[in-house]
């Protein structure tokens, strides 16, 4: 078990430097009875995953580009929760494939997970075919991501659209 100092240090060897704001930021927004590790984890996940694909989106935004931002937050029930909405686990879901052999052993076999599947796959079909997600198969309007609105969609038992959902996270890691 890594005290905060130890911590800290291992996170500064991994990922580089991490900004004070930061810190407080992962401080503040954790659960109260979460480990130490799950701070971690989420500050591996921003600089791994999180803050390139943000990159990528202002970048292809400022292009002109149609962007389609979006966070899945169902959290799968396995192996007590702690895996909670972890890399990959919405593949499944994009190719609706839940039922196939061994695949409750990762997603969990919630009811919700039917109606996250209809609408990721058919969301998914739909950008093939047009460049656009949007369709009924969707609970409201998925709008494009721009750098004036950073709109995100967020599929989970309840999707819906939030403005900038990684706002505050993005802030924080630039030191304001």
């Amino acid at each position: 078990k890594l005290g905060e100092k130890e911590l800290l240090d291992r996170i500064n060897r991994e990922v580089g430097p991490v900004p004070e704001e930061a810190i407080r930021y992962y401080k503040e927004t954790a659960e109260p009875s979460a480990p130490t590790w799950q701070t971690w984890l989420r500050i591996m996940t921003y600089r791994v995953f999180v803050e390139g694909m943000l990159r990528t989106a202002d970048a292809q935004a400022a292009q002109g580009a149609d962007v389609y931002m979006y966070r899945f937050d169902y959290e799968t029930p396995v192996f007590g929760g702690q895996l909670k909405a972890c890399h990959a686990l919405e593949l499944p879901f994009v190719f609706h494939n839940l039922h196939q052999p061994g695949v409750a052993n990762f997603v969990g076999n919630r009811p919700e997970r039917e109606a996250i599947a209809n609408e990721m796959h058919y969301a998914w079909l739909s950008f093939a075919r047009t460049g656009d997600p949007n369709g009924a198969h969707l609970p409201e309007a998925w709008p494009a991501y721009t750098n004036e609105r950073k709109a995100a969609f967020v599929f989970s038992a309840a999707s819906h659209v939030e403005d900038d959902p990684f706002g505050r996270e993005r802030a924080a890691w630039q030191g304001r």
